[in-house]
């Protein structure tokens, strides 16, 4: 694999052919992804204003370098470490809020375990996670109709998912921060996530009530 060099002037805002393998059905043919496409999709993922600002413009780092990606795609290792980076500074930053005394070794792990043990953030917070439960749900009522004994039920455990994130938001970025040659289109995904769970972290209510005291 040969080095990707600095883009030339001429050729900075060139879409980056990479993304040309990449393609979308915008309802009346499969075509490739334009620049207003990618722009379009992170423009959804936003964090709103009533998250403290210090964590909505790490966010909008990471959104920043996933749009700039379409110019330059090795930026999607940056744009992920990022998001990430949101997350734990988010962790931290409720706990404090919180009254916390956390000491400035813990890391993302240690936050999300406090997270989960104060039931800052529950999986029926993620949308991925409802998404997926909506599924599983239909499946069972598609199944039941041919024995009545495959019956859908609910997960017991409210935090399963969110420990599974401790575990892997974690892992992943280390591997980002320690250097990585690591690329997926579907950063995304991370940001939905994130954006989630921040959301959980700095619910309005707490926003509202801090205005109002």
């Amino acid at each position: 694999m040969s080095v990707i060099p600095l883009k030339s002037l001429e050729d900075v805002l060139k879409p980056d052919d990479w993304w040309d393998a990449f393609v979308m059905f915008d309802g009346k043919s499969i075509r490739k992804i334009k620049l207003a496409d990618h722009f379009t999709r992170i423009d959804a993922v936003r964090l709103r204003e009533y998250v403290p600002e210090k964590v909505r413009q790490l966010f909008e780092n990471a959104r920043n370098a996933y749009l700039y990606a379409f110019f330059a795609h090795r930026l999607l290792p940056v744009a992920d470490l990022q998001v990430y980076a949101s997350v734990e500074f988010a962790l931290r930053e409720k706990a404090r809020a919180a009254g916390k005394q956390i000491p400035d070794w813990w890391g993302m792990g240690r936050l999300f375990e406090l997270a989960i043990e104060r039931r800052w953030i529950v999986d029926d917070g993620f949308e991925v996670f409802r998404r997926n439960e909506l599924g599983r749900k239909r499946e069972a009522e598609e199944l039941s109709q041919i024995d009545p004994k495959l019956r859908y039920e609910s997960p017991t455990d409210r935090q399963a998912y969110c420990r599974i994130l401790a575990d892997s938001f974690p892992s992943l970025r280390n591997t980002l921060a320690h250097g990585s040659n690591m690329l997926h289109p579907s950063v995304i995904g991370t940001f939905e996530i994130a954006a989630d769970l921040i959301h959980q972290l700095f619910p309005a209510q707490d926003a509202s009530s801090n205005s109002s005291g």
